[in-house]
């Protein structure tokens, strides 16, 4: 019985991790589509948008609390 629950927690363990790997993933994709389009719509140039988009990519890398310490312009 005991055996039974502890590979009950365990799958369940591992299929929040892999769902959660699953949503970084896809959410690093979309910041790789909309980063640029939605940069310019906020009037950036381009030295800018590449420090800017850069920075906003080594946040998003390092760890999710890490964006709200960014350094604006």
């Amino acid at each position: 019985m005991v055996k039974i629950v502890a590979y009950s927690i365990l799958c369940s363990l591992a299929i929040v991790a892999a769902f959660s790997y699953f949503v970084d993933i896809c959410d690093l994709l979309l910041l790789g589509i909309v980063r640029l389009p939605g940069l310019q719509l906020l009037g950036r140039d381009t030295k800018e948008i590449c420090a800017t988009g850069a920075g906003i990519r080594r946040c998003i890398m390092c760890y999710p609390g890490s964006i709200f310490k960014m350094k604006h312009p």
